[in-house]
């Protein structure tokens, strides 16, 4: 449904679930917790999808940005 962050986690969540190397997948699913303010775990799912596909631009950009919102400048 468009705008239910909540159910689109639940669908990036088994659509991890069918395939885990799907890339987009983490990387939508970071966007989705960091709508939610879980920064934590938008940022892990970034460094999933950079395991999986290291030249995923959007993961780069969202973890950079992600980092620089908790504070951690240096590492962004």
């Amino acid at each position: 449904e468009k705008g239910d962050v909540d159910l689109a986690i639940r669908y990036y969540l088994t659509a991890i679930q069918l395939r885990p190397n799907f890339c987009d997948a983490w990387s939508n699913l970071a966007s989705a917790y960091t709508w939610k303010g879980r920064l934590n775990e938008a940022a892990q799912c970034c460094r999933q999808a950079l395991a999986i596909n290291p030249r995923l631009v959007d993961a780069h950009s969202n973890l950079g940005n992600l980092m620089k919102a908790q504070g951690f400048i240096q590492e962004a």
